[in-house]
């Protein structure tokens, strides 16, 4: 038994002197996932890529050597790379290197022969010169501290007429510009950044949030000045904007915003982040020019909570690097997020959503920095500090992205090809790929790469110039066939009224008929008993099919088509569907209301009416695969015209066969759409009522079986 435990003693030490020893340094297996949003279109899917940031080691008072941190709140990075966490309720400012070793402890400071405390302080700001700022939030004051650590100045709320009487001034951010200006985040303030000059004195506020307004907003604020009485008026909930919760400024003066918590993630207009110019206007966009106001920076979670609510990302901080790059950390499920300065969706990690046990991972991230290839997250409930560092991989994709934002694109060409050799799912190595193509002009692989990064902009400028090339090579041809189809047209026109007479009354040129000549061709129908109902089938299987094929084969500039996610039997409930459901209702509506047609006539008129919406299929399939986006006014006219001739043929067939003028029609009709709703609300409710049955009846099978 001895020489089995010595055996056993002599294997393990054997094992773990061949085992390398894994440091603060080493890159493990990161315990979250690493991915990115890919735009398709007005969409938008997290795509799993390669770790751009691992965890390169944790900072707390333990590892220091001194007190544990007490409810951290905030860190910033001075130009040399050195760390300061804002120890909030222990009153101090821990110092840290960038090997993670204590440089000193700022404490107690004095003024006036007083001591001061800052316990609960919220926000710091390094400024260039070594100034530290600090947000004194229980003192309602920002305190300024000289690089060596003392305490320089005290700035509070002065008696000014722009404060409001009620304004509670508690800072939880500052920061300067190069101008000196001071700018202080008050919390629960509405009106946006205070503003001081060098010498404190207060110059105003700064770039507040609008209030997301709409027609019936504006209405109602109308009809309430007009009904409400003072008091009334007095009493009412007034909509106030969303506060910024978070700020920063770049090397440009340009001072970024941060919007928490929103009542909807789908409460577009709010700002989650946003760009300040000088005057307090967003200027951060994406590259279609849109603003970030209308974009959503946040997860989109299916996550409900105990109130069958969905649990939404909640922001908490927000950092911008020399290279235009915005961090921001969310406080729900530990993602931190990076979006680059064109709102481009770079990278998500991180994770933990209130258990955050494991490197990498958080119970509650506070605040967020960064320094070269080194990026902090505070955790304030675990009282630590996380420190990332980029991979091999994200050194290679930042560079590579920083030279396509700067419109280096041959340059970054091969970094890109070296990224998608890495990793296939880097939707902005695509991007890249694709303008540095068209800078070269090979509009080939400018198509391809595009088409692969779902980038329809560029899509249209290298089909543009190929359909150049194709026109200037092929003008002849094009011209000799372009006059033999006019001259065919013609010939057809020509010969259709002797055509004509040899025609079956039941055939295609009837149903085409009814919308050269709506009135006659009803009449006959109605009256005579011509028409087919098996060719108002074909009309609507051509319905179907010519729907179908428009929705994949039509433009890459104008439509993404994705086989994976497209469903066939939606669109078959989509136009098949509502025009049968059409047909029904209306048939039944008409009957109580004394209408002449009957089930089989209206089938008919409704298949028939579809015909220009078929011929509109077509040509938008045809159209969109020669034009560009420039070019859709031609897109929209067609549709337009179509639609208005389906409308003239239903509206004039359902007239007829039920020997109804105008108005009897458009009562009938409105009653008909509100039936249709009705019908799909009940298949709908019957839908969830068969559901839940099923369900209930398998739990019930379930604990018969086990018990």
């Amino acid at each position: 038994m001895k020489k089995r435990i010595a055996l056993l003693i002599v294997a393990l030490i054997l094992m773990f002197s061949v085992c390398p020893a894994v440091s603060a340094q080493s890159s493990a297996n990161v315990p979250y996932n690493t991915y990115a949003y890919w735009e398709k279109d007005s969409e938008r899917e997290p795509v799993e890529i390669r770790s751009v940031y691992d965890v390169y080691g944790k900072i707390d008072g333990y590892s220091l050597g001194i007190e544990n941190f007490e409810m951290p709140t905030d860190i910033a990075c001075d130009n040399n790379g050195n760390l300061y966490i804002l120890d909030g309720d222990n009153s101090r400012i821990v110092v840290v290197d960038n090997n993670m070793s204590l440089i000193k402890i700022i404490e107690a400071p004095q003024y006036n022969n007083e001591t001061l405390s800052f316990s609960g302080a919220k926000g710091i700001y390094l400024k260039d010169d070594g100034s530290i700022y600090l947000a004194d939030t229980n003192g309602q004051r920002v305190l300024v501290f000289n690089p060596d650590g003392t305490l320089k100045r005290v700035i509070g709320l002065p008696d000014a007429s722009v404060i409001p009487e009620d304004f509670n001034y508690a800072p939880i951010k500052v920061l300067t510009d190069s101008r000196d200006y001071i700018y202080v985040l008050s919390s629960g303030s509405y009106y946006g950044a205070l503003v001081y000059s060098d010498s404190g004195e207060l110059l105003g506020f700064y770039g507040a949030n609008t209030v997301k307004s709409d027609v019936l907003d504006a209405l109602g604020k109308l009809w309430d000045r007009l009904t409400q009485t003072d008091a009334k008026r007095a009493s009412s909930i007034q909509k106030l904007p969303y506060q910024f919760i978070s700020m920063d400024i770049d090397d440009s003066d340009f001072i970024y915003t941060l919007t928490g918590l929103t009542d909807s993630i789908w409460d577009a207009g709010t700002g989650q982040i946003r760009r300040l110019n000088p005057a307090g206007n967003n200027i951060l966009k994406d590259k279609n020019g849109l603003s970030s106001d209308s974009l959503n920076f946040a997860d989109e979670s299916d996550l409900l909570n105990d109130s069958g609510h969905p649990v939404l990302t909640s922001f908490s901080k927000l950092c911008v690097d020399s290279d235009g790059f915005i961090y921001a950390v969310d406080t729900t499920y530990g993602h931190i997020f990076i979006y680059d300065n064109m709102c481009n969706s770079f990278a998500v990690f991180g994770g933990g959503f209130g258990s955050g046990n494991q490197d990498g991972t958080f119970t509650r991230p506070e605040s967020i920095a960064v320094y070269g290839d080194m990026l902090y997250v505070l955790d304030s409930l675990d009282a630590s500090v996380t420190v990332f560092r980029l991979t091999e991989y994200g050194k290679l994709y930042k560079q590579a992205q920083s030279l396509t934002l700067n419109g280096k694109y041959n340059d970054s060409s091969e970094l890109w090809k070296k990224i998608l050799a890495q990793d296939k799912n880097n939707l902005l190595a695509y991007r890249g790929l694709s303008k540095a193509a068209l800078l070269s002009e090979d509009y080939d692989s400018a198509l391809k790469y595009s088409k692969l990064g779902f980038d329809q902009a560029d899509y249209a400028v290298a089909f543009e110039q190929k359909r150049s090339e194709f026109i200037s090579k092929n003008i002849w041809w094009m011209l000799i066939v372009a006059v033999a189809i006019i001259a065919v047209a013609v010939w057809l026109m020509l010969s259709r009224k002797e055509k004509v007479k040899n025609v079956n009354k039941g055939n295609i040129s009837f149903a085409l008929s009814t919308v050269v000549h709506p009135f006659e061709t009803f009449y006959r129908l109605k009256s005579k008993n011509e028409g087919s109902v098996v060719t108002a089938l074909i009309v609507l299987a051509l319905f179907y099919v010519s729907t179908v094929l428009c929705d994949i084969y039509s433009g890459f500039c104008f439509k993404i088509f994705e086989a994976s996610t497209y469903n066939s039997f939606e669109t078959l409930l989509g136009s098949v569907g509502v025009a049968l459901l059409f047909v029904i209702v209306n048939w039944g509506v008409c009957v109580l209301a004394q209408g002449k047609g009957k089930l089989k006539e209206i089938f008919m008129v409704t298949c028939f009416a579809l015909i220009p919406e078929i011929l509109n299929s077509i040509l938008q399939l045809i159209f969109t695969n020669i034009l560009i986006p420039e070019e859709a006014a031609i897109l929209t006219v067609i549709t337009v015209v179509c639609h208005i001739i389906a409308a003239v043929v239903l509206c004039v067939g359902i007239m007829t066969i039920h020997e109804y003028d105008f108005f009897k029609f458009l009562g009938t009709t409105v009653l008909t759409v509100l039936g249709m709703f009705l019908v799909v609300f009940i298949i709908f409710m019957l839908f969830i009522l068969f559901q839940e049955l099923f369900e209930f009846i398998g739990s019930l099978f379930t604990e018969i079986f086990y018990r």
